[in-house]
């Protein structure tokens, strides 16, 4: 009853005045007593959020009054100007009955520190003996109390951490927030993102903005300990299913993926913060892990444990590159020494695993500088000219396997663009442009790579084409047209497919079309094939008109002064970048006469397939014109599980069993299978491109 009233008083009351009565020398006793201390440590969370601050000095007028107490703020003049004291007492950091502040002499100010410094003190013991006996409890059994003492810590570390601490006390109540930040339960690691947000931000953000030295906030190591910290937490569990989570700490599967998710994304914050201010402590961590990881890969290849903690250290990676810029991830030593043990890397043994995602994500954070993107083009290409379909064995090969080893090699292609859409890589490619171009022609030739990588890879040249003359871009088109030209030019294909829908599903449908039943003739192998070959060039236009019109306005919206020598928003930025931009669009033009009549007659057979009769002509096949499952789920942002696909994205490591109700994705739907999900990713693709 008397730690209850004392509750209520915690709330509003000033914390000198419980320290003054002995109030939280009695609570800190208590935190050790199991019956108690639960309140016990409320009610220090409570003081722990009045908050003190020293407003901007400003003299103060003799004789100004005291306000009333009534309106919850008062002023007192002095010679020194305003100091002005906020209460603030509840868990998210606002009070129950709201927030309190007056204008208080430096001495008062003095005791009031005193008073957050004897409540330290009485937190301190009790934390370090409960950290030490029952850790994992805390998450579990003893939850609550964990929650409320976490809790407590963070309020009391974010008013008054800096203010009254001595550097060995500083390490160690960074050491025990640690302990919070790496806890199992990360329900309880939660509330010290705030923190560390916080903390970050007021420090190293602001002596980097101030060019001030390294602050002396923070011990040795420590950075490179929280670093260390962030990468573990980053870890991904792995699922089995969308129904899969951590029953010890969770209710359900989507309360696990929402907070999950959330979670993951604070910590990107922390990091970035730590980034803006010592960013090459960040690159040390991230080049450090990533050797360590790729070495072991390198001994045990087919490591499944090591897929995670790979994908945290290249997220960091990512996240560090992208916040840094490429003006200064380039200058690192760090960064360096890890590309270079990235090229001479022996990719071959991790071509059929999932490592091979973020080993492609390791060479786009690393390689979109003049001096890198070279060798990290070539050993991209070098990715894609292993045989795409027969280094695997499919019938021991996994459907996310084979999803996973198809979407890394898709995005090996697409990193090529990418990384000539880098500031000054682009003129450096620009040399290489004819041997590429040869490359590339010769990889799908022999067929090495398949319809959707070679139009990133198209995509790529011409990129790198709008540093060139009109007669090389016009070249350029020719032979990334050529095959898609003589197809459509070719009369007795557009008699064969595309005289009318009929004819149109003959070569693009699938065995269970009405169209087609009691056909003789129709060949699903063929109409397969029929359908990748035309998919894949509508998308080859549309990415090649998409790819002018984003350049064309990224040239137009380059100012005056970034012309004249400032850094450019898109490579070539100059004087002469709208130029080039009007030289691609003219050697674009001839090509568009036997562009628009093949893709206006699909457009229009689509479209007929909604009618009455073409939906009689798809007759059991008409479910194609439905929208599919993941599609749905995406656009409505639950899927039948009740989790949002974006959540359960970015909390997963992975899927080898989907749960019912998601059977695909869209990475597992192979065009020339004779289904549904096939005939309807055709049709939905073709009509959106």
């Amino acid at each position: 009853a008397a730690l209850e009233m004392l509750l209520r008083y915690a709330e509003w009351t000033p914390i000198a005045l419980f320290q003054q009565y002995g109030v939280i020398h009695a609570c800190g006793i208590l935190l050790r007593d199991r019956r108690f201390r639960h309140m016990a440590c409320d009610i220090l969370r409570q003081q722990a959020g009045c908050k003190v601050t020293l407003s901007d000095v400003t003299k103060q007028q003799d004789g100004s009054s005291k306000q009333q107490a009534g309106t919850g703020k008062g002023s007192i003049a002095t010679g020194f100007g305003s100091v002005n004291m906020m209460y603030n007492n509840s868990r998210n950091g606002g009070g129950k009955g709201g927030s309190g502040s007056f204008d208080a002499t430096p001495e008062e100010v003095l005791v009031h520190k005193t008073a957050a410094k004897a409540l330290y003190g009485a937190l301190v013991g009790p934390t370090e003996e409960s950290l030490s006996t029952e850790y994992a409890a805390l998450g579990t059994e003893e939850y609550e109390f964990g929650l409320t003492l976490c809790e407590t810590l963070v309020l009391w570390g974010r008013n008054y951490m800096k203010a009254t601490l001595e550097p060995d006390e500083t390490n160690l109540f960074l050491r025990m927030m640690i302990a919070f930040f790496q806890h199992p339960n990360f329900n309880l690691a939660t509330p010290t993102t705030e923190f560390w947000s916080q903390l970050l931000k007021d420090t190293l953000v602001q002596e980097s903005k101030e060019g001030l030295g390294s602050s002396a906030v923070f011990p040795d190591g420590f950075l490179r300990a929280l670093l260390d910290v962030i990468i573990t937490r980053l870890q991904k569990p792995l699922l089995d299913s969308l129904d899969g989570y951590p029953s010890e700490y969770f209710e359900s599967a989507k309360q696990f993926h929402e907070k999950y998710a959330l979670f993951r994304q604070k910590m990107i914050e922390i990091s970035k913060y730590i980034v803006r201010g010592r960013p090459e402590e960040v690159f040390q961590a991230c080049a450090f892990h990533l050797d360590s990881i790729f070495t072991q890969v390198q001994q045990a290849p087919n490591q499944k444990s090591l897929e995670s903690p790979l994908e945290a250290a290249t997220h960091l990676l990512f996240t560090a590159t992208t916040v840094t810029g490429q003006s200064i991830s380039s200058q690192s030593p760090s960064l360096k020494n890890l590309l270079q043990k990235l090229l001479s890397f022996p990719v071959s043994v991790i071509l059929q695993s999932d490592m091979l995602m973020q080993f492609i994500r390791c060479m786009e954070a690393l390689g979109g500088n003049e001096h890198t993107v070279v060798p990290v083009v070539q050993c991209l290409l070098g990715i894609l000219s292993t045989p795409a379909g027969t280094a695997v064995d499919q019938s021991n090969s996994t459907l996310a396997s084979e999803q996973g080893r198809r979407a890394a090699r898709q995005q090996a292609a697409t990193t090529v663009m990418c990384l000539a859409l880098q500031p000054g890589a682009v003129k450096i490619l620009s040399q290489h442009l004819s041997a590429l171009v040869e490359q590339i022609q010769g990889m799908w030739s022999q067929g090495l790579i398949q319809p959707g990588e070679r139009n990133a890879l198209y995509e790529a040249v011409v990129v790198i084409a709008t540093s060139c003359g009109l007669e090389e871009q016009q070249k350029t088109f020719e032979w990334l047209f050529s095959e898609t030209c003589q197809q459509w030019s070719n009369p007795q294909w557009q008699e064969t497919v595309m005289k009318d829908t009929v004819t149109f599903m003959r070569g693009v449908g699938i065995s269970s079309c009405h169209c087609v039943a009691g056909d003789p003739t129709f060949n699903p192998q063929k109409s397969g094939k029929e359908r990748m070959r035309l998919y894949h060039a509508v998308q080859l236009v549309e990415r090649m008109a998409r790819r002018l019109i984003i350049l064309k306005k990224k040239y137009s919206s380059t100012s005056p002064q970034d012309q004249q020598g400032t850094a450019p928003s898109i490579p070539n930025a100059n004087a002469n970048g709208n130029t080039a931009t009007s030289n691609l669009t003219v050697a674009l033009v001839p090509h568009l006469k036997w562009i628009f009549p093949v893709v206006l007659r699909i457009l229009r057979f689509i479209h007929y397939l909604a009618s009455p009769e073409g939906r009689k002509m798809l007759g059991p096949s008409e479910s194609a014109l439905e929208i599919g499952e993941v599609e749905r789920a995406f656009l409505l942002g639950i899927t039948p599980s009740g989790v949002s696909p974006s959540a359960y994205v970015s909390a997963t490591s992975g899927s080898s069993a989907p749960a019912a109700g998601w059977k695909h994705t869209s990475s597992a739907i192979v065009m020339e299978n004779d289904n549904l999900d096939a005939l309807r990713t055709f049709l939905r693709g073709a009509r959106d491109s």
